[in-house]
């Protein structure tokens, strides 16, 4: 063989020009290069940010007397199936088991922006289900009084290798190697029975309506005494929430801003329905807050809802959160026949279902005001019963009382993106002077020098959000006097890059 490649999956060597391996049949997209001088190891690994999770079985040893070895085996595999299932509702890897306890990562292999709420999420979910492992019914008849299973969790968020780092003939296809599991392993010790405890670095990723509490550091060990931790002391039941709006300088979309506060002013015969799609961090939400805050004088009483990565499987899911909010619409949607339960008279389809509750959704948005504007913010994340909402929606109400306003990363086929008085604007990234001034305006007293705002403007890349937070991120660099030489990408947007 002239040039050859490696299998991840086997490690033996197969040609160039072959599509799957011949010893175990994996694609080639699953081949790595073969390195002579790598003694059989796999050369397939990463360096990632990741939220590296540990859990661990409270009073394993005791158990493991208490129970009979085959019960004992039948508590942990239950244990471990709670583990596994929770944890990939979350998106989240099971890395390995070390004994009782299961090392976890958010971010590999594949990445979210929002890695460590995900984590977060899974780690207070895990503290809550754990308890409620059933043992079987063989065990019970043995047991005369069964345990009942808790768990501590720890969490931290950090720079980690991983992958395939570990020798062919080891038992570990994919480990995590680097300070982030080991700091999550320690903090185990300020963890008590069903508690969960992350470091600072997670607890800044994470949005204000979770409740922490502040613990003591790990004073015997000197590497940790530096590590801040919290426990989570509350997790409300609706994670999702607005990211801040940097209310800085507008800038670089003053013509875009003036040409749809026009269209939305103006006499109309058709509804306006407008998307603004771009990507991650380029200033949707910037917009759009501009856009409604001076319609504000115009009488447009202004509704607005945001799609969730969590809410894909949930019908009308942004609506619902919307609902939660105000007493009247709960009230009027909990009388449809899908809230309530109730049957109407006579025999109904699920269409008729489906109308009759599109029907009082459509009252209740459109009973706040003469002229009623409906802002939906994240458009890619609509489930599909939210989309053919929005569609009739728009065509079925007058076009004198009614304005659709949508975000999204991208324009997607869907049913919106079909009608005819849809308009889509692609907001594009700031160009150089934009992003300069925006750097200056962010920076406030503390000016940045010209080396700096050429590096902001630079990295950034004309991304608002970047700019946004290299700008934080020096800030913080100055007063800790960091070795400005290091590679200081800000911890907030690594999960995203």
């Amino acid at each position: 063989m002239t040039e050859s490649a490696r299998c991840r999956s086997c490690g033996s060597e197969f040609a160039e020009a072959a599509r799957y391996c011949s010893q175990c049949g994996a694609r080639v997209d699953d081949r790595l290069p073969s390195d002579p001088n790598s003694g059989g190891a796999r050369l397939f690994c990463e360096r990632r940010q990741l939220t590296v999770m540990f859990v661990d079985l409270v009073g394993s040893t005791k158990l493991s007397f208490d129970l009979d070895p085959e019960d004992f085996t039948s508590a942990v595999s239950a244990y471990r199936d709670v583990c596994v299932r929770v944890v990939r509702h979350w998106r989240g890897y099971v890395s390995r088991y070390v004994g009782d306890g299961v090392l976890i990562c958010f971010g590999y292999p594949h990445a979210s922006e929002d890695d460590a709420l995900r984590a977060v999420a899974a780690a207070w979910e895990l503290a809550r289900d754990i308890p409620e492992v059933s043992l079987s019914k063989s065990t019970a008849a043995r047991s005369s009084t069964l345990p009942r299973l808790r768990a501590r969790v720890s969490l931290h968020t950090g720079l980690a290798v991983v992958g395939d780092v570990v020798g062919r003939d080891s038992a570990e296809s994919h480990d995590i190697l680097g300070a982030a599991p080991n700091i999550a392993a320690r903090l185990q010790a300020l963890a008590g029975p069903g508690e969960v405890v992350i470091s600072e670095a997670t607890a800044a990723l994470l949005p204000p309506t979770i409740q922490l509490r502040p613990l003591e550091p790990i004073s015997h060990r000197p590497e940790m005494a530096a590590v801040g931790a919290f426990a989570v002391t509350h997790m409300p039941i609706g994670l999702i929430r607005r990211r801040p709006i940097s209310l800085g300088t507008f800038v670089g979309r003053n013509a875009l801003l003036e040409s749809i506060l026009l269209e939305l002013g103006t006499e109309r015969e058709q509804v306006p329905a407008i998307l603004v799609c771009g990507e991650p961090g380029v200033g949707k939400s910037r917009l759009v807050h501009e856009i409604i805050t001076k319609n504000a004088a115009r009488s447009i009483k202004w509704i607005e809802v945001a799609c969730s990565a969590y809410g894909l499987m949930s019908p009308l899911h942004p609506f619902k959160t919307w609902l939660d909010e105000s007493d009247a619409e709960d009230e009027a949607i909990s009388s449809t026949p899908e809230a309530s339960g109730d049957a109407p008279d006579g025999p109904t389809s699920p269409f008729d279902r489906r109308r009759q509750t599109f029907g009082k959704l459509q009252a209740s948005l459109l009973a706040h005001a003469p002229n009623v504007g409906l802002l939906v913010e994240d458009l890619h994340w609509a489930d599909s019963t939210t989309l053919e909402f929005l569609a009739e929606l728009v065509s079925a109400t007058e076009p004198s009382r009614f304005a659709l306003l949508m975000t999204s990363r991208d324009q997607l086929s869907h049913p919106v993106s079909i009608l005819q008085q849809l308009r889509v604007e692609t907001l594009g990234r700031l160009l150089p002077g934009d992003s300069a001034e925006l750097a200056r305006e962010l920076s406030g007293g503390k000016s940045l020098s010209a080396f700096e705002l050429a590096e902001i403007v630079g990295h950034a890349d004309g991304i608002p959000l970047y700019i946004e937070e290299f700008v934080r991120a020096i800030s913080q660099y100055r007063s800790a006097a960091i070795d400005p030489n290091r590679d200081h990408i800000p911890v907030t947007l690594r999960d995203s890059l």
